[in-house]
């Protein structure tokens, strides 16, 4: 069995927090990352400098789909966010680290999960949208955080691994 740490995702997850971090400091917020060899609970826990206002940021090293204009992740995971979100009041930010856009996009999940509607082909796909374990989000309708350096897109291209879902059309 492959350790946490020497897994290609958990690797290209790191560069992918590596990128987020560098863009939270570059507008002085402060990351505090988990102090764990395994799977944590989330990313980061951030906070500003004056101490008034603390968050949750969740890196997903992953492109879009090819087919279509989303990315998601874990369904689980998902619903481990809620509830934190609930229990603790602590908003989530989700950062997704796009090698084939070359781009950290995202938003807050609380906005990331309300319905939409979007025309796909003959067809209508309503997001956020539930299938095979993992929950899309449309992406045109994140936000734009960050570009990545070349670089930083080599690294992640390098570690990628596709799922099937992320490569067959409807």
């Amino acid at each position: 069995m492959v350790a946490f740490n020497d897994k290609k995702t958990t690797q290209k997850g790191d560069i992918g927090e590596i990128a987020v971090d560098n863009f939270l400091r570059s507008k002085g917020i402060v990351p505090y990352m988990p102090v764990f060899d395994g799977a944590h609970p989330f990313d980061r826990l951030c906070a500003l400098p004056n101490k008034k206002n603390l968050f949750i940021t969740e890196v997903k090293a992953k492109s879009k789909r090819k087919y279509y204009d989303d990315t998601g992740f874990n369904i689980r995971h998902y619903n481990e966010y809620l509830y934190i979100f609930e229990k603790y009041k602590l908003q989530f930010y989700i950062c997704f680290v796009d090698e084939d856009l070359g781009e950290i996009y995202g938003g807050k999940l609380n906005d990331m999960r309300k319905e939409k509607t979007v025309a796909y082909k003959n067809k209508s796909i309503t997001y956020p949208f539930f299938d095979r374990n993992i929950v899309y989000f449309y992406q045109p309708d994140m936000e734009h955080i960050a570009w990545l350096d070349d670089e930083t897109v080599t690294n992640l291209r390098n570690l990628t691994t596709k799922n099937e879902a992320y490569t067959e059309p409807l």
